[in-house]
């Protein structure tokens, strides 16, 4: 039971797993999503709601596997998935919209893309002011922070495209990241576990005391688990893709994501 609820909820064997129980959900949802998308009296208001769902919503917390038998955690799992479901319809949502967008109205997009992001800044600071002057928002509001990071960073790229573009490095290096972003996400979480269990979680009480008083040492602990998870994610999805290759697996993307 405790096996086959930590691979269900993503604790032990994989933590991302419970992305994938979470997705099943709104691809099985697909048909009634399109419906919607083609009947703009229905769909808006459905964007509109799931934008406030997932904005003023606390994130479902992970469930710890059950000690009441194999049916009850189950059935936990199962809430575990809806939850999450529609906790990040939204972001999904958002994702069929920019898609019809982008194909529709790149190019104006692209005009108002100095204007977007003026819009974006002051209202991504103050959600950030707000979290840091009073850290129970925290749960609360973490999506927010990391949608409108989203937003921002796909407006600077939309923005700078061009200028990317004519500069091989920076075309090559982000068109990289974002073959490996898929495996990225489902690695990463391994590093940074490993340095709160033999790192963080180390430190003595008055240690963590004193980092929560001090932003720049909160800044760069962030930051540095941050550069470890990320290349360390690349550097091993880009052994194994090797490994595979080596192996004559050639189409090594339904194995890492890649």
């Amino acid at each position: 039971e405790r096996l086959v609820g930590s691979y269900l909820g993503g604790y032990v064997i994989q933590t991302p797993v419970w992305f994938v129980g979470m997705i099943s959900i709104i691809f099985l949802l697909a048909p009634v999503l399109l419906y919607l998308k083609n009947r703009p009296k229905l769909w808006y208001p459905v964007l509109v709601v799931s934008f406030l769902y997932a904005m003023f919503m606390p994130r479902p917390p992970y469930v710890l596997v059950s000690d009441h038998g194999f049916f009850v955690m189950l059935l936990s799992m199962l809430s575990f998935y809806l939850g999450h479901a529609a906790y990040f319809l939204f972001a999904y949502l958002v994702g069929m919209e920019f898609s019809t967008i982008f194909e529709e109205h790149y190019q104006t997009m692209k005009n108002y893309s100095t204007k977007i992001l003026l819009a974006l800044f002051p209202i991504w600071g103050v959600v950030l002011a707000v979290i840091m002057c009073n850290y129970k928002y925290l749960g609360r509001y973490q999506t927010s922070i990391k949608f409108i990071a989203a937003c921002i960073a796909l407006f600077l790229l939309l923005k700078f495209e061009d200028k990317i573009k004519q500069v091989s490095f920076w075309d090559k290096t982000l068109k990289f990241i974002a073959n490996y972003s898929f495996g990225i996400f489902f690695v990463h979480k391994y590093f940074i576990n490993v340095i709160r269990k033999h790192c963080i979680y180390n430190l003595p009480v008055q240690s963590y005391v004193d980092i929560s008083k001090n932003s720049f040492q909160s800044f760069a602990i962030a930051f540095g688990t941050f550069c470890v998870s990320f290349f360390g994610s690349l550097i091993i999805l880009y052994v194994i893709k090797k490994i595979l290759n080596k192996c004559g697996i050639e189409n090594t993307r339904k194995f890492i994501g890649v």
